[in-house]
């Protein structure tokens, strides 16, 4: 009785053992999978954030090419006022030096 009472002690460490090294491989697994799942989300995560600075990025320029558009229109149409202004400028310019020279072109 003895006998079959340490074979069956001993029957179920083993067994026990073998539960243990077997639980401890599914927890390995678990472990891997999770820590792969983990990986997997934050490479998913920083893709987001790159793509969402990208389209931040690209929204910021967009505005501010359209203000150095709205810029370059301004600055033109104000260029050729001025020179409208110069061009009618000259004529009199022209019209007072030839009066001043006729005035006093015999002097």
């Amino acid at each position: 009785m003895t006998e079959g009472l340490i074979e069956s002690i001993e029957a179920a460490e083993s067994e026990a053992e073998r539960i243990c090294a077997e639980a401890e491989e599914k927890a390995k697994e678990l472990i891997l999978a999770a820590e792969e799942t983990c990986r997997a989300q934050e490479r998913e995560a920083a893709d987001a954030t790159r793509l969402s600075a990208r389209y931040a990025l690209a929204q910021a320029r967009a505005v501010t090419e359209d203000e150095i558009h709205a810029l370059e229109l301004r600055r033109a149409f104000e260029r050729e006022a001025l020179r409208e202004l110069a061009l009618n400028r000259v004529e009199l310019a022209a019209k007072v030096i030839f009066d001043k020279v006729v005035a006093y072109g015999d002097r």
